[in-house]
């Protein structure tokens, strides 16, 4: 498990992440837009949640089909749980109400808007479109 916090803007922080899910962040002065490759899942595979400020990505890889009386000889396909998380300012509204998020073509995009003002929930999930 990779543990850091790298501060990508005044938004938003990375906090953790295990395993491989390689992401792209990127931000304009509206919008941070967060993009993760995890190819290979189904979107029942993937949670999503916000909880005191931090944004939370799950995501449950299982382990494809078994082929009887083969040995696996090289197994480079990682299974299992992977999380990621982002700690965020106040003044991001995660959309609770809104479809923010989206999984397409093995790439989960999360949307995060800028506002002036702070949010007042401080749990929630976010579903996928």
């Amino acid at each position: 498990m990779i543990e850091a916090y790298v501060n990508l803007s005044s938004s938003i922080t990375i906090m953790e992440c295990s395993r491989n899910l390689l992401t792209n962040v990127y931000e304009d002065e509206r919008v941070i837009e967060i993009a993760v490759e995890i190819p290979g899942v189904t979107k029942r595979g993937i949670t999503i949640e916000v909880r005191d400020n931090v944004l939370f990505l799950v995501v449950e890889k299982r382990e494809g089909r078994e082929i009887k009386n083969r040995v696996c000889g090289l197994r480079e396909q990682e299974y299992g749980i992977f999380t990621r998380s982002f700690h965020i300012t106040d003044n991001v509204f995660t959309c609770k109400k809104f479809n923010c998020a989206r999984y397409k073509d093995g790439v989960l995009t999360v949307t995060l808007f800028k506002t002036s003002i702070k949010g007042t929930e401080t749990a929630y999930n976010i579903n996928l479109l």
